[in-house]
C-alpha cells in the first residue's frame, strides 16, 4: 500500500539537493510504502542528471522534467496529479527530513482522520512559527489556535480532499501561492491536526540566500496576492471571531512585523515607502478595531498606524522599540539528582548595560552605596528601574492604563533550548516570578524527557529565554554573570565506571550555557572500555592425606625399576 506521495518541486538546488535526498533515503517508512516524486522545473544545474540516476537506482523515486513555470506552485500540481499515495507532502528541495518523520506523521494522521497534519518544524536561519507546535493536537478549531500562523506548504495532506474540493496551488509568477493554497484547506477540512512531538521538517535559508521566498519583492503584487488569500477567507466565514482571528494573522506577520523595529529601520526609504502604501491600501480596506484588538499592545500600536496611513509614527515607533532589549543572566547551574538545575533573571531595558551581567538593581545599590560614602558626583548616570518603566509606559501614548497595569502583571517568559544542527526547540518547564520589567526563573532541564517526553536528540543544545512585555520582546541566549568563571565542562554525573552521555558547558566567547548530548564536541569526557576481567583460577584443594593408625609401621610403596635398569641388574648376576 502506497502511504505517503513526496512532492518536490526542483530548480537549480545546486548541492542542497543532496541533504534532501539523503533525508529521503534514510526515511523508517519502507521503501515499498511510499514514493518521492521529483518535478524539475527546467532546471540548469546538474540536477536533472543527478535526479535520473536516483530515479533509476531507487524504484519508489520518480522524476518528471518540464520546462521552467516560473515558480513552485505549477510543479506541485504536476507532483499531485502523478501521485498516488493515501497522502500527500510537500517538500522544498533545500529542506530535510528527519528520519522518522513520513512513518510518524502517516501514523499519527490515520489515527486521527486528519485531512490536514502540520508537523513540527525545526528552522535554520529561517523564521519559523514555534508556537504553533506548542503541543500535539488531535483535531483544532482555527478561532482556538495559532495554526493560521503556518501557511508555508509544508504539511500531509490527504490526496482524497485535495482531488474532492479540486484544491490546488495558484500558478505562474506570483508571491504567496502557498497562503491561498493553505488557507483554502485550513477552510475546507473537517479535521486538521497538529503533531509537535518530533520535529519532522527542517526548514532552510541558503547560504547564498537563493530560496524562492528571499527573491526580490514588488510590493504592489505582493499584496494583491495578499487580498486573494484575505478573499478566500471572506468567501467561507461570516464576520465575527472566525473571520478576525484568521485576519489577524496577515495584519501581524505580514505587515505590523515587516515595519516594526530594526526591520522597519533596515529599509532603505523608497523600499519603506513602497512597503507602507501597499500595506496601508490592503489593511484599509479589509480590517478595523476588532482585528487590532486580538493583538498585543506594541502591535496594536503599529497595526493602527498602518490602517490610518500614518507612515510618521510607524516609523517613530520603530525607533523607540528598537532601543528595547532583553538581557537574560544565568546564575546558577548544577546537576542535581540526573537534572540539569538553573536559576537566573532577565531584564527589558532601554540602555544596554556597560559591561555583560549588568543589573538594573545594581545601579540603585551604587546609587545608594555612593550617597552614604559622601561621592555625589560619582553616581552612575544610568536609569533607575523605576525611570526605565515610566520611559517603557511612554512608548504605549494613551494607551488604556489599566490594559497598561494588566500587561505588566502578566508578562511572557519562556525557557527553550535549540539544536544547532537542526534548529530544533522544545520548552523548558520553568519557575517564573514576574515583576514589571524583570522576571526571576528557576528550571530542571532533564535530558531524558525533555522533548515530549523523549530523551534530547544526539548534538548540541543552546539554552534560549524569552522575555516580553505588551508585546515588547526578544528571545536570547542565556549568559553567565561575568562575575563567576565558567569553569570546567559539567559532565552529569554517573555511577562509578560508566561514562557520562552528556554535559553541560559554557561557550567561549560569549559564556552561553549549552549541552553537549552524546558528547559530540567533548570527546574526550568518552572513558575507554574497561578491559575484559579475567576471572581467577579457582584454587585446587591440597591433597587428602589419610591419617596413620597408632601401633602399626607405615606402609611403604613397593620399590619400582625400569626396564633398562632390570637388563642392566640381570648382566650384572650372571656374570
Amino acid at each position: 500500500m502506497l502511504k505517503v506521495s513526496v512532492v518536490i518541486p526542483v530548480y537549480n538546488p545546486g548541492e542542497y539537493l543532496h541533504a534532501c535526498v539523503k533525508s529521503l533515503l534514510g526515511q523508517t517508512l519502507p521503501a515499498d510504502e511510499f514514493e518521492v516524486v521529483f518535478v524539475d522545473d527546467g532546471s540548469t544545474d546538474e540536477s536533472p542528471a543527478y535526479l535520473d540516476t536516483l530515479a533509476a537506482e531507487h524504484p519508489h523515486l520518480k522524476v518528471i522534467h518540464q520546462e521552467n513555470s516560473g515558480w513552485p506552485g505549477q510543479p506541485r500540481n504536476v507532483g499531485i496529479a502523478a501521485s498516488g499515495g493515501e497522502y500527500v507532502f510537500f517538500l522544498d528541495h533545500d529542506d530535510w527530513f528527519a528520519p522518522e518523520a513520513l512513518e510518524r506523521l502517516y501514523d499519527f494522521a490515520v489515527d486521527c482522520g486528519s485531512d490536514v497534519v502540520l508537523p513540527k518544524m525545526g528552522g535554520l536561519g529561517r523564521p519559523v512559527p514555534y508556537h504553533v507546535f506548542a503541543e500535539t493536537l488531535p483535531a483544532i478549531r482555527l478561532e482556538e489556535t495559532p495554526v493560521i500562523d503556518s501557511l508555508t506548504p509544508h504539511k500531509l495532506f490527504r490526496r482524497e480532499f485535495l482531488n474532492r474540493h479540486q484544491l490546488r496551488f495558484p500558478e505562474g509568477r506570483r508571491r504567496l501561492e502557498d497562503h491561498l493554497f493553505v488557507v483554502a484547506c485550513y477552510l475546507r477540512a473537517e479535521t486538521i491536526s497538529i503533531y509537535a512531538n518530533y520535529t519532522c521538517y527542517v526548514h532552510i535559508r541558503r547560504q547564498d540566500s537563493a530560496n524562492a521566498g528571499f527573491r526580490q519583492i514588488d510590493w504592489s503584487s505582493y499584496f494583491d496576492n495578499l487580498a486573494e488569500a484575505l478573499d478566500e477567507v471572506i468567501a467561507h466565514t461570516e464576520p465575527g471571531p472566525v473571520r478576525n482571528a484568521l485576519f489577524r494573522r496577515w495584519l501581524q506577520v505580514e505587515m505590523v512585523n515587516r515595519l516594526s523595529g530594526e526591520r522597519r529601520l533596515r529599509l532603505h526609504d523608497d523600499e519603506a515607502v513602497e512597503l507602507f502604501n501597499h500595506a496601508h491600501r490592503i489593511a484599509a480596506g479589509y480590517f478595523d478595531e476588532s482585528v487590532v484588538d486580538l493583538m498585543l499592545p506594541a502591535s496594536q500600536l503599529v497595526g493602527r498606524a498602518i490602517i490610518a496611513g500614518d507612515a510618521d509614527e510607524v516609523r517613530r515607533l520603530a525607533e523607540q522599540t528598537v532601543r528595547w532589549a532583553v538581557y537574560p543572566l544565568l546564575l546558577q547551574a548544577s546537576w542535581v539528582d540526573g537534572r540539569l538545575q538553573i536559576s537566573g533573571t532577565v531584564e527589558l531595558s532601554d540602555e544596554p548595560p556597560p559591561e555583560p551581567g549588568y543589573h538594573l538593581s545594581d545601579v540603585a545599590h551604587t546609587r545608594r552605596q555612593a550617597r552614604a560614602e559622601g561621592r555625589v558626583d560619582e553616581l552612575p548616570a544610568y536609569p533607575s528601574p523605576l525611570s526605565v518603566e515610566q520611559r517603557f509606559i511612554a512608548l504605549f501614548g494613551d494607551t488604556d492604563p489599566e490594559l497598561i497595569e494588566e500587561g505588566f502583571g502578566f508578562t511572557s517568559v519562556g525557557l527553550s533550548v535549540t539544536a544547532r544542527r537542526t534548529g530544533a526547540r522544545w520548552s523548558v518547564p520553568a519557575v517564573v516570578r514576574r515583576n514589571g520589567l524583570t522576571a526571576s526563573f528557576t528550571a530542571d532541564l532533564e535530558v531524558d524527557t525533555l522533548a515530549a517526553g523523549e530523551r534530547l536528540a544526539k548534538g548540541l543544545w543552546d539554552l534560549y529565554v524569552h522575555f516580553g512585555v505588551l508585546g515588547v520582546s526578544q528571545r536570547r541566549h542565556v549568559l553567565l554573570v561575568p562575575e563567576r568563571q565558567p569553569g570546567e565542562v559539567m559532565p552529569e554525573p554517573t555511577e562509578e565506571g560508566r561514562a557520562p552521555k552528556v554535559a553541560a558547558y559554557f561557550t567561549q566567547e560569549t559564556r552561553a550555557l549549552s549541552l553537549d548530548v552524546g558528547l559530540v564536541k567533548h570527546k574526550e569526557l568518552r572513558r575507554k572500555k574497561p578491559p575484559p576481567v579475567i576471572p581467577e583460577p579457582e584454587p585446587v584443594p591440597p591433597p587428602v592425606v589419610e591419617p596413620i593408625a597408632k601401633g602399626k609401621p607405615e606402609a611403604k610403596e613397593p620399590a619400582t625399576f625400569s626396564r633398562r635398569a632390570v637388563r642392566k641388574l640381570r648382566r650384572t648376576l650372571s656374570r
